[in-house]
């Protein structure tokens, strides 16, 4: 699902229009960009959690040239679902 289908979605859902949907996920996406640049954690109950993860540095290889360099490490976001989207992922 993009970005426009949950819009449409959440129009269907809730008898807004598609833009006025849109306009309300961006400003959600927005704001949790916010928060995790800031290094904040999301936590969205009932769905799980996202959070900064910060990568250690570790040398690389690049293939074309056989050399190893740095990589210097960097920030990534990670993502915990709760325990209920979990398991509902992973019945047997």
């Amino acid at each position: 699902m993009n970005k426009h289908e949950l819009a449409k979605a959440v129009s269907i859902q809730t008898g807004l229009t598609i833009k006025s949907s849109q306009m309300y996920i961006n400003a959600i996406f927005d704001l949790m960009s916010e928060e995790l640049i800031k290094g904040n954690p999301i936590l969205l109950t009932g769905f799980g959690r996202l959070y900064p993860h910060k990568r250690p540095p570790r040398k690389r290889i690049n293939f074309s040239t056989r050399t190893f360099f740095d990589n210097k490490g960097d920030i990534t976001v990670r993502f915990k679902p709760c325990d209920y989207l979990y398991r509902s992922l992973n019945k047997e």
